[in-house]
């Protein structure tokens, strides 16, 4: 969640919204400026708080996209997980085309992180898994790191992103206002757990 944090102060216009998921998707905070509010509620969300246990991303994805057209802009979905069921991949494959640009955010570890004493172990880091999912989603895989040389790569992948969309658009946009995207950020709770700390081994 401090990453989630970190990454909004950065895009301090920029509105966004969260969706969590696990068995099912919901929406929990609508499109907002009030980032102080998404990592608020972020911080509460646990697996115990969702009614379906399991790992439905696509369902996600697919929640994702319904409110960003609602909404009436493009935008960027950035998926926060730490695993990606492999029997997935089609299905999320099959909607790249059709949905808005997507990113996803590894909150896994590898064999270098070491979890603190009397923390839960941090989820193991299946970096291919993980690379197929992102090229599914058809976007950019990017591991968690201990400093934020993350953070800093998803922002600027956003901002890519919106470039891409303005040029695409052309003048229409700028004239219309529409220099900010709209973020939907999806956070995977299958393995998340309050709290979880780590520390990185030298």
């Amino acid at each position: 969640v401090d990453k989630i944090d970190r990454l909004l102060k950065r895009r301090p216009d920029t509105r966004a919204a969260l969706i969590a998921y696990a068995g099912s998707a919901h929406r929990v905070m609508p499109f907002t400026r009030d980032h102080a509010l998404i990592v608020d509620f972020a911080r509460e969300l646990t697996p115990e708080v969702m009614p379906v246990a399991g790992e439905d991303l696509p369902r996600a994805v697919e929640l994702a996209n319904e409110l960003i057209k609602i909404d009436g802009n493009s935008g960027t979905l950035l998926v926060l997980a730490d695993s990606v069921e492999p029997l997935q991949m089609d299905e999320l494959k099959s909607g790249r085309n059709e949905r808005v640009a997507a990113e996803l955010w590894a909150i896994a570890a590898g064999a270098e992180v070491i979890p603190l004493p009397g923390t839960p172990a941090a989820p193991a880091l299946d970096e291919a898994n993980m690379k197929a999912a992102a090229d599914a989603l058809g976007g950019e895989l990017e591991l968690i790191s201990v400093d934020d040389q993350d953070v800093d790569a998803i922002n600027r992948r956003l901002t890519r992103n919106l470039r891409d969309v303005s040029d695409q658009a052309g003048a229409r946009w700028r004239d219309a206002g529409y220099y900010l995207l709209p973020l939907m950020v999806l956070l995977g709770l299958f393995w998340f757990r309050q709290g979880w700390v780590v520390r990185w081994s030298d």
